[in-house]
């Protein structure tokens, strides 16, 4: 039976794909807590510690994407992707 290897599926592009929907979550996270607390100021004692979570979660990704030799960093080039009518 063949079992999810680590190592041989995750690759460069799949590396990068989960830092930067990680990023995305964060900002996610941060730009809609700023929406709920205008909402619902009680709300407000979850912030530092949602912000303080997501940044140590993404910090941490892109620390294990960069042992992995993978640039975070690096601009994303957009696929040339064409839609062919069958």
């Amino acid at each position: 039976e063949e079992f999810f290897n680590v190592a041989e599926e995750l690759t460069p592009g799949r590396i990068l794909h989960v830092y930067h929907a990680w990023r995305h979550l964060a900002w996610e996270i941060h730009h809609g807590l700023r929406r709920i607390i205008k909402i619902n100021p009680s709300y407000i004692i979850f912030s530092p510690l949602a912000n303080f979570g997501t940044e140590l979660i993404v910090d941490r990704i892109k620390k294990w994407a960069v042992r992995k030799g993978v640039d975070v960093e690096k601009p994303l080039q957009p696929m040339d992707l064409k839609i062919e009518d069958y």
